[in-house]
């Protein structure tokens, strides 16, 4: 029983890191590299959600992301927060328009006020 239990823990890691590295690899960067590996991150999130596989929700940000200056920390926190208030329709229409409006320029505000604008 527990060689199946760390069997299954096993796969869902490997599914979750095949997921981001896929879009890693599919979806060409725009933005920052933080910027964009956070978009990475809550996109395949957002796949697993709405595949109904498991989300760790104690984890939210991505580990790159705990680097950062603390006031863009609570920042990256608060688009998560405000994220998951969005049905899955939302959540992919606001995943699409961040993408789409993201250049190297863009703040963790900006990304805030996209976001308010589905809440």
């Amino acid at each position: 029983m527990k060689l199946t239990e760390n069997i299954l823990e096993e796969l869902d890691q490997y599914t979750k890191d095949f997921q981001e590295n896929i879009l890693q690899l599919s979806v060409q960067r725009k933005g920052s590299f933080m910027m964009h590996r956070e978009w990475v991150n809550l996109a395949s999130r957002f796949i697993r959600q709405k595949n109904e596989w498991q989300i760790d929700y104690f984890v939210v940000r991505s580990a790159e992301s705990f680097l950062l200056p603390k006031a863009e920390q609570e920042s990256i926190e608060r688009i998560y927060h405000y994220f998951y208030q969005l049905n899955l329709e939302e959540q992919q229409q606001f995943l699409r328009e961040w993408y789409e409006a993201m250049d190297e320029t863009w703040t963790w505000d900006q990304v805030l006020e996209l976001l308010k604008e589905w809440r």
